[in-house]
């Protein structure tokens, strides 16, 4: 299967709180909002992924935040059909 998750639908946690370890890479201050890129393990590959954040200014390239995606907004999708699961 694969999983998508929608930048809205991270959400930066302390590192106690678990998540995923991301290495930014890049901060989109947008208004009021912030778009944190950046680069994280996931299954032995190093994969990009973008969060939103209402957090201004505390985050900066080269930190290592902790994304944790909400488990009731992930998409689940056939990789083979592309059809959502």
């Amino acid at each position: 299967m694969t999983i998508g998750v929608r930048p809205e639908a991270f959400r930066l946690v302390p590192a106690d709180r678990g998540g995923l370890p991301m290495e930014v890479l890049l901060v989109e201050e947008l208004g009021a909002d912030s778009f944190v890129h950046g680069f994280a393990d996931i299954d032995g590959e190093r994969q990009l992924l973008i969060v939103r954040s209402e957090e201004r200014g505390s985050v900066q390239k080269g930190d290592v935040v902790h994304a944790l995606p909400d488990a009731a907004r992930v998409h689940v999708f056939d990789p083979e059909t592309g059809a959502r699961l």
